[in-house]
């Protein structure tokens, strides 16, 4: 009950945005819809004011008028944002976490506004793909294009970006507004600046980067043409700095970091299904993501070695694997089909995919349990190896299983406190007193703008992990 009336009046907020939000059904309309009704969106009503009344602020200085643009927070700690043709921006928590002003938000913000004002999703022609909505939410939550298998460069666009010369003009478009609105320009580069050390940072740990739209190779503070957008932009400041529409670091403290979402509980590589009452293992070294509709694993190296992507469905009725194979996922281009034990009496349909690639791998496994049928989908990459992902693959498919009574965990999310350094302190001291893991010092070093060897300053205020 408790539960229940901490969400009423965030979901009754929500409802209220609706009937601002034109009734025309667009790609964000459709991702709206999906997000809310698998409870997609933080539960914060400050937070998401905070976020609203920043981007409403900034849509006064749009040149174009244009004003029919909607803002939110999504409850992923993925670091992504993104926006839709029909003016929706969508932020995950994961972004809000690794920035450290006002004015590094309203940038990310601003950019995302340029994408919309620019019309760059319909000039890529996204306006076609409200049909894919289920996925298109999973993988753009997730911030992982390997979520979906997208074959279409206007898709592909929506999740990695639409090239060096679409997010510098969007770039551009940000800066003149949030400088308009009496915010730094400067923040541009600053804001990229942190996503970039997160980057680098899940490059050396998964050996595959971050996939945020808006990085590219170019390091931030040696992009000429970026550093040329942004000094362009400081002659339109007005004489004197907005104030703040909050305190940002007050936010910050008590936000949540990692952890769960309403649909389970990730631990380490370990999903648990609340509402399914279902466990999913991948192996152990393994870097697991999960969405509203799947969870999907990384070998070490990123999905250049190996991925498997677990989803669930929920059919009509009983319905064997190899019939729901046919007629539900309707695959057809399938080889070497057989059926594999999968313990406690239960079997689950097994099958090579036929890829135009001869030497590359992808297996689909779909195995029943309880009142969902769950489909495995996984591919080796270039880099890996081929009798390992079988391995791996068939440690997923056997890792599925109902959850058992030591399975219940608490909600073990970890929330950013903020606190003020003392002379001396240190990352490694902060990890060490809160036992965090081996790589907890670079993290903080990640959230406090110090990555990758800088130390807290005395008397500043730094984000730690509790």
């Amino acid at each position: 009950m408790h539960k229940l009336t901490h969400i009423l009046p965030f979901v009754a907020f929500l409802a209220c945005l609706a009937f601002a939000i034109p009734t025309n059904a667009g790609l964000g309309e459709k991702l709206y819809n999906e997000f809310l009704d698998n409870d997609g969106f933080y539960d914060d009503e400050e937070w998401q004011r905070y976020v609203e009344t920043i981007g409403g602020n900034l849509l006064e200085h749009v040149n174009t008028g244009r004003r029919d643009i909607y803002f939110f927070i999504l409850d992923e700690p993925a670091v992504n944002a993104f926006a839709t043709p029909d003016g929706y921006i969508f932020v995950n928590r994961g972004l809000l976490i690794f920035l450290e002003t006002e004015d590094q938000l309203a940038a990310v913000i601003g950019h995302e506004i340029g994408h919309v004002v620019a019309e760059h999703g319909k000039k890529q022609k996204l306006t076609e793909l409200s049909g894919k909505v289920a996925g298109i939410a999973a993988t753009l939550m997730t911030g992982r294009r390997e979520m979906m298998q997208v074959s279409d460069a206007s898709a592909k666009a929506l999740i990695a970006g639409y090239g060096r010369e679409m997010e510098l003009e969007a770039d551009q478009i940000g800066a003149q507004i949030i400088a308009r609105a009496g915010y730094s320009p400067l923040a541009v580069i600053d804001a990229l600046q942190v996503l970039k050390d997160q980057s680098m940072f899940a490059t050396e740990e998964r050996g595959q980067p971050a996939t945020y739209h808006g990085l590219f190779a170019t390091h931030p503070q040696n992009d000429r043409r970026l550093h040329e957008i942004v000094n362009y932009a400081l002659g339109s400041l007005p004489d004197s700095l907005t104030e703040p529409v909050g305190d940002f670091w007050k936010l910050l403290d008590g936000l949540k970091f990692g952890g769960a979402t309403p649909r389970g509980l990730l631990s380490q590589n370990v999903f648990y299904d609340r509402g399914a009452r279902v466990v999913i293992e991948f192996p152990p070294s393994w870097f697991v993501r999960y969405s509203q509709q799947r969870v999907t694993g990384e070998a070490k190296g990123g999905s250049n070695v190996a991925w498997v992507a677990v989803t669930p469905h929920t059919p009509d009725g009983a319905i064997d694997p190899r019939t729901f194979v046919r007629e539900t996922l309707k695959r057809t281009e399938l080889r070497n089909e057989r059926d594999v034990p999968v313990g406690n009496g239960r079997t689950a349909y097994f099958a090579e995919i036929e890829l135009a690639d001869s030497n590359r791998l992808s297996l689909l496994a779909v195995v029943q349990l309880g009142q969902n049928v769950y489909s495995i989908r996984g591919e080796v990459g270039p880099k890996g190896d081929t009798q390992q992902f079988i391995e791996d693959f068939m440690t997923v498919l056997l890792g599925i299983r109902d959850m058992r009574p030591s399975d219940i965990q608490e909600d073990t999310s970890r929330k950013i406190r903020v606190i003020v350094a003392k002379p001396g302190m240190t990352y490694q001291e902060l990890a060490s007193s809160q036992n965090m893991s081996a790589k907890a010092a670079q993290v903080l070093r990640l959230l406090n703008g110090d990555y990758p060897r800088g130390e807290p300053r005395a008397g500043d205020n730094i984000k730690i992990i509790q």
